[in-house]
């Protein structure tokens, strides 16, 4: 006979919401101890979901239990049922709840509680482990199909990809990262609906799936549901305000999509009414389809659609009647297209270059167009090719047609997206820098493609594991003799865009062969007076000198350190001539403004010039020496006592460099009152000037040896400084500084001067002790770098 259920075992049901329960907090345990940030964060949230169900779950049932207890007769008062008095007697006799002899009877053998508690928790532990290995076990299988997935995604096989990422998900429902992924899948195939619910199941796994709404706006999109995908990827940013450039990215094209098919349906709308001009571009088109045809007759035709094309109807008009399709679609267009150009008639390569002109008036001002253009199969791959062919006359048409449609794409931001996002960079670029040293009409064209590419963010990331690839031929540009200025000039501007990259900056920066070349141009720009271009040159140099390792600078010999002082001292030179002019306001206006540009140019190169100096002196000792000698830190003494703060700024820095290490240079700042510049130094606003000032004070006065003004006396030149010093109120100002200074480095340097004034001079000690500065001097030790 079976024994009958004791009174505290669970029923059936209840034991499954049990194990159910156990079965989440280990999901969610496992969770909260992944490696991932996102799952971390995702399981957190899912935790407190979980307690407060439970707490919900228990409430609930304390809330049944009282129902059941209490007397539903009695009557309800204002703060619940009225008293219920129990009976203490009812019970005295029986043996007391919980014990074995209340257990025992014919049904109940003694100890049979504790031994179906044991078993039930052994029964427990290990359906939670079986259910921990299964789980585990089809994640592991999951993960595989998930990668097997990617790779098919990424070759552009996305049919299989989602036949892949079907089969992760039979294995475990409750990936986010499956769901964005499959919806990723279906958005290529056009499935916009099937990858909206992919991320409504994203989000209920993790709520706050980034990766779910922006696929969710980017299938909204798909079905023309533009405020909806608005509201998906400002969703992004309400969860993630860092993802701001994004989230602009992905509204722009919202509103480039709508604004397209509110184009396109305009564009119907004139052809339904019988618009002439709209007629007569799509009779023209059908015309140029026509097969069979000699090469001359689709050449004229693409010709009188260039002409036709001048407005924004005329372009959507040419879009939605497959224009833009027509280098993959006109079988004669195609075959021209894909064959090598020397194999081309005279009359097929004017098709080309018609074609590419047709393409050109398409796609001016047009983003969209742009973007389909570049799209289309196999398209970019052949305009690479007509760059890199060598031509002929008739060759170099083709080639100027070519660029020309490249730098109208270059000219709008999606155009420079899609070119990054379609374009072999590193082929472009590889391509163009021949061009610019061509004495051509395109050289100019040439350039100015490349800067407009490195204007798009996009392309630095794109680049930056393949721009050793491409610095051979920048290298190249600038030696050859038959570069012209202006393009080196446009040239430096471009690498420089790119050196705003730290990577691509760094690999720049570490190639002797490039640091050669920039010197080179440097001095011969500075010789020819070509301001522009010298300006443009220096602005490399300050981006490859800023921010990289000190070894590198260290290794520059001092052939650019020489370029560097030449250019300052001219440009000294040219503002001295030039400032009793500025103050005569007779001239016309024309003239006035000329001048002015040129002061601005060369103020502009003198900040450049010593900023690179100032960046190279700080590490390179073999500079430092240079500069030194022949009073060339005499000039840079005089830029310190400029009033504009680009100037004065790098000018201090060089002359801390350089009156770290030579005596020279500090009895040069000392006997051409450059001890006045440094102090007034110390009020700026600034505190790096500031803690420049006060290093440069420190080794003055940590100078030991005699001062050369008054040998006989034996007093060395720190001494001088020092006494100097101690009638002014420096003490007070630098502990000011140390004190209330948000520079730790700033602090450190006011500490050490303190420090050294002290050992200087009685005076700034007994000073200090006036202002119980020691124990304020004592708290800045710890900004000190011994």
């Amino acid at each position: 006979m079976a024994n009958p259920k004791l009174p505290n075992q669970p029923s059936e049901e209840e034991l499954n919401s049990f194990l159910s329960k156990v079965d989440q907090l280990d999901d969610v345990l496992k969770g909260l101890n992944s490696q991932d940030d996102d799952e971390k964060i995702r399981y957190t949230a899912k935790a407190d979901e979980l307690i407060e169900k439970f707490e919900n779950e228990k409430k609930q049932k304390e809330n049944e239990k009282l129902k059941d207890t209490d007397d539903p007769d009695l009557p309800e008062t204002k703060f619940g049922f009225s008293k219920t008095i129990i009976n203490k007697d009812a019970y005295k006799n029986d043996p007391p709840t919980g014990t074995a002899s209340s257990m025992q009877g014919p049904d109940f053998p003694q100890g049979t509680d504790a031994v179906d508690q044991k078993a039930f928790m052994a029964a427990m532990e290990a359906d939670a482990k079986e259910r921990y290995e299964r789980k585990k076990a089809a994640e592991k299988v999951a993960a595989v199909w998930k990668e097997k997935g990617n790779a098919a995604f990424r070759q552009g096989n996305y049919q299989e990809a989602l036949d892949l990422y079907d089969k992760a998900i039979s294995e475990v429902r409750d990936s986010s990262v499956l769901y964005t992924n499959r919806a990723q899948a279906k958005i290529k195939l056009g499935k916009f609906e099937e990858a909206l619910s992919d991320c409504d199941w994203a989000l209920r796994a993790w709520p706050n799936c980034l990766k779910a709404y922006v696929h969710q706006g980017h299938a909204q999109m798909g079905l023309h549901q533009w405020e909806k995908a608005r509201e998906s990827y400002k969703a992004v940013l309400s969860l993630d305000a860092t993802k701001g450039g994004v989230v602009k990215d992905y509204l722009a094209e919202v509103d480039r999509r709508e604004q397209a098919m509110e184009e396109e349906q305009k564009a119907a709308r004139l052809f339904e009414d019988g618009n002439e001009a709209a007629h007569g571009i799509v009779d023209l088109l059908t015309r140029v389809n026509k097969a069979d045809q000699v090469p001359i007759y689709y050449a004229g035709g693409f010709r009188v659609i260039a002409n036709l094309l001048v407005d924004i109807n005329s372009q959507t008009l040419f879009r939605t009647n497959e224009g833009l399709k027509l280098p993959t679609a006109h079988a004669v267009l195609h075959r021209c297209l894909t064959s090598s150009t020397a194999s081309l008639s005279r009359e097929e390569k004017d098709l080309l270059s018609a074609a590419l002109d047709m393409l050109t008036a398409a796609c001016k001002n047009n983003e969209t167009n742009q973007q389909q253009l570049l799209a289309q199969s196999d398209f970019s791959q052949r305009l690479l090719c007509l760059l890199e062919t060598k031509v002929k006359v008739q060759g170099r048409h083709l080639r100027s047609s070519c660029l020309s449609l490249l730098y109208e794409i270059s000219l709008t931001e999606a155009g420079r997206v899609a070119l990054v996002e379609n374009v072999d960079l590193v082929r472009l670029i590889r391509a163009l820098f021949p061009l610019m040293k061509s004495s051509s009409s395109y050289n100019t064209t040439a350039v100015a493609v490349l800067n407009n590419i490195a204007l798009e963010k996009k392309s630095k990331t794109a680049l930056r594991d393949k721009i050793e690839s491409i610095l051979p031929a920048f290298e190249d540009l600038l030696k050859s003799n038959e570069t012209s200025a202006k393009i080196v000039g446009v040239a430096s501007s471009t690498a420089t865009n790119l050196a705003a990259d730290v990577r691509i900056r760094s690999k720049m920066a570490s190639r002797s062969g490039l640091w050669q070349s920039l010197t080179q141009r440097l001095t011969s720009f500075n010789d020819a007076g070509l301001t522009e271009s010298l300006s443009n040159v220096l602005g490399l140099s300050v981006n490859l000198s800023t921010g990289v390792e000190d070894t590198i600078l260290q290794c520059l010999d001092t052939s650019l350190t020489s370029a560097l002082n030449s250019i300052l001292v001219k440009s000294h030179e040219t503002e001295s001539r030039m400032e009793p002019e500025s103050s005569n306001t007779s001239g016309n206006i024309s003239d006035q403004d000329g001048q002015q540009e040129v002061q601005l140019r060369e103020r502009e190169i003198t900040v450049r010039a010593l900023v690179v100096l100032s960046n190279i002196l700080t590490v390179n000792s073999a500079s430092v020496d240079f500069i030194s000698e022949g009073g060339r830190a005499a000039k840079i003494l005089e830029f310190t006592k400029c009033k504009e703060c680009l100037i004065y700024k790098p000018a201090l820095k060089c002359l801390t460099a350089l009156t770290k290490s030579c005596h020279d240079v500090r009895v040069l700042v000392m006997d051409n009152k450059g001890l006045s510049t440094l102090l007034n130094q110390l009020t700026n606003q600034d505190e790096t000037i500031v803690g420049n000032a006060a290093l440069c004070l420190s080794h003055l006065t940590q100078d030991s040896e005699l001062d050369s003004a008054d040998k006989s006396s034996k007093q060395t030149l720190g001494a001088r400084v020092c006494a100097r010093l101690a009638k002014t109120n420096i003490v007070q100002r630098l502990l000011t500084l140390a004190r209330d200074g948000r520079n730790s480095t700033l602090q450190g340097n006011c500490a050490i001067l303190l420090g050294k004034l002290a050992q200087g001079d009685s005076r700034h000690l007994e000073r200090l002790r006036e202002l119980n500065g020691i124990q304020i001097l004592h708290d800045c030790m710890k900004h000190v770098n011994y």
